[in-house]
Order: structure tokens, then sequence, then C-alpha cells
């Protein structure tokens, strides 16, 4: 009989090394190349160099395997950011930059990357990132799309749009105001487009007042105020005046529905010599008679078409 002798605790831990399951492949050929002192068994006796080769050819099919369905993981997550309303549909594309913000590419993301540095504050919509943000506001005021459909194109509740939309809307009128200025009367002779300088020689301005729908006031003072005869439903009216290049050099303070285009104009300031040089023309519709106003503050002409009611209008068809 042999007298059994403890291992040594060196010998001991690399045994109990070579036997995990967890162990590495030195470790393991080092415990099927140990002597079968203690009993032959199948998994003590060394691995063939055709099993070595199955292992490693295993091994590969799988490395494949990861490989793939991490290709198709990314493809499907670029369709779905792709089908969602993101900005990611319009980038570096004019086309569809214009239909869905009114700016082409290169223009929304300067005035985004201009924007973004204002935004301190964490985002509300924590799904979107701020680029998103910006984006799905402008398609609220470019499409007007209801606030229900893009919240569940974006992924995220109404409420949440609502308080992004606003924070963007409120971000872009403080920090973007200086885009609305007059310009100086060398710019706009030298930009006069051709199509006004034979009739118009002198134009300076476009003007016109927009409504713009509101709810219902509760209160019954601003619900008069509000009221517009014309639209027969409650309005605020804003004067907007643009050069003949189509870009707006000024905005009015906001009134209720009920207030004239001419109340307007005369209260805004915009009859003033700081706008205007005598001789100068602005445009208007026929609803500003307001004529005798421009000629006696700043001697500019007031050009609106004619009235036709009761008249004879000739109208030319083709053939």
């Amino acid at each position: 009989m042999y007298e059994a002798t403890p291992c040594s605790p060196l010998r001991q831990k690399k045994e109990n090394i070579a036997t995990s399951p967890l162990s590495p492949m030195p470790y393991l050929n080092h415990a099927f190349m140990e002597s079968p002192a203690r009993g032959t068994s199948a998994i003590h006796r060394p691995v063939t160099s055709s099993e070595r080769e199955m292992i490693y050819s295993e091994m590969d099919n799988l490395r494949s395997e990861r490989d793939r369905l991490i290709q198709e993981n990314d493809k499907l997550s670029s369709q779905i950011t792709t089908l969602r309303l993101s900005s990611s549909i319009i980038e570096n594309n004019d086309v569809k930059s214009n239909f869905y913000t009114g700016l082409k590419w290169d223009v929304f993301l300067s005035v985004f990357t201009f924007l973004q540095t204002f935004m301190t504050r964490t985002p509300l919509a924590s799904k979107l990132a701020l680029r998103d943000q910006f984006f799905v506001t402008l398609v609220k005021l470019k499409l007007d799309m209801p606030f229900e459909y893009i919240a569940d194109q974006c992924g995220i509740p109404s409420s949440t749009l609502h308080d992004m939309f606003w924070r963007w809307i409120d971000l872009m009128s403080t920090k973007l105001d200086f885009l609305i200025h007059w310009p100086d009367r060398e710019t706009m002779k030298r930009t006069l487009p051709s199509v006004f300088k034979v009739k118009y020689p002198r134009l300076t301005c476009i003007i016109d007042c927009f409504e713009i729908f509101i709810d219902r006031p509760k209160k019954l003072n601003a619900r008069a105020k509000c009221y517009s005869n014309y639209k027969k439903h409650s309005t605020v009216k804003v004067l907007i005046g643009c050069s003949p290049l189509g870009s707006i050099t000024f905005l009015s303070e906001v009134w209720g529905g009920r207030v004239s285009d001419t109340e307007i104009v005369r209260s805004s300031g915009f009859i003033s010599s700081i706008y205007h040089h005598p001789g100068d023309q602005i445009l208007a519709d026929r609803g500003f008679t307001l004529q005798d106003d421009f000629a006696s503050v700043c001697s500019a002409e007031l050009i609106i078409p004619a009235f036709t009611k009761g008249k004879i209008t000739v109208i030319c068809r083709g053939g």
C-alpha cells in the first residue's frame, strides 16, 4: 500500500485553477498533461490536434455569427431612426430640409449650432437630442402638424412636446431678434430685384397685417378686443414689413384682432422718418388707406391697388 502524502499548497492551487470551468486554455492543457496517477478518465487525456482545430473552427463561427448580428442590429436601428420624425431624415438634403423646416440644411445646422449654446438646462425630452427638438419645433411651425401626431412619431408624451416647443419658441424669439433689422439705403438700392426697378425704382418695403387664431379669452374685455369680425374668430394681429427681397425688416407689437390694419400702422411707429426718406415707395394692400399719413409725416409714397368695386374689370384668358 502506498501512504497518502498531502499535496503542497502551490500544487493544490494549480490543480484548483486547472479544473475551474473558467480557467484559460494554458491551465486546461496543463490539466490534460497531468499524470493519470489518480485514475484515468476521458477528460484528463490530451486534446488532439483535430479536436483543437474543431474548437477553433467553432469559435470562428461564433465570432462570425456575432458580427453578423451586430451589423443587422445596427441596420435595424438605423431604419427605425429614419422612419421616425428626426433631423436625420433631412441631413445633407436641401430639398427635404426645405420641405420640413423651410430652411436649407446648412442654414438649419448653423442656426441650431448658434442656439444650442444657450440651452443650458437639462432638456425636457430626454429621448430627443437637442437637434431633434429644434427640428420638430420647425416642423410644427412649417407644416402645422398636430402636437399629438408629432409626439407619437417622436415617441414622447404630447405634454412634453408642448413644453419643449414653447421653450424653443421663447429661445428663438430672444436670441434671433437681431435678424429683423431695417437695412441701410445703399443695401436697399443695390439689392432691389430687377422686376421692381422699372415700375417701383424707389421701393423700400412691402407691408401687410396677418392674423393668428387663438383660444377664446375667458375675460369678457379681452374677448371683445380679440374678436375679429373679418375672421369670425378670436385672433391676434401683427403688422409685418419685408424688403423687396423678402427678408423681414419690421414687426409691430401684437394687437387684438378687433383693431383695424390702419390703426395698427399708425400706432406701431412705422410711419416715421426713421424708416422712410422723402420719395420712398411702400407697397400695401388696398385696405391700407394711409397715403396722406405717409406723405405728411415722412414724404413717402404708399402705393395700393386700385379699388375695382362697381367698375368693369377686364380679365385676360389664354386662348
